[in-house]
């Protein structure tokens, strides 16, 4: 017999939010550990270029493309905004570093094709 969440029952909810709680802290450190190594940092960056997080996520020949581009959207804005709140040094040294790479002065993330 399986047992329906009561959100209302305060023994039901504490163990939950304290779960919830462990996996918000495990994807920080991971993020942290991401952040911490330079390869990673390269990797990271790479996949916030690929993705565009600050584009608009429209494409006025596809609505499906739209779709598709508007849950990426909302997966690296996250990522970038977990890496601004919780280690905004790594954040802008990672860009540092792709600036450097790339030779170009000022590099930002880009605009969706």
């Amino acid at each position: 017999m399986s047992s329906v969440f009561d959100a209302g029952d305060a023994e039901q909810v504490g163990p939950r939010n304290k779960n919830l709680k462990i996996l918000a802290e495990q994807r920080i450190n991971g993020l942290k550990k991401l952040a911490a190594d330079p390869d990673c940092r390269a990797w990271l960056w790479q996949f916030l270029e690929q993705s565009a997080p600050l584009a608009t996520p429209f494409d006025i020949h596809s609505d499906s493309k739209t779709a598709f581009n508007c849950g990426t959207k909302i997966f690296t804005a996250q990522i970038l905004d977990q890496m601004l709140t919780h280690c905004p040094a790594e954040y802008y040294l990672m860009k540092h570093e792709a600036k450097e790479k790339d030779g170009r002065p000022g590099k930002d993330l880009p605009e969706r094709d």
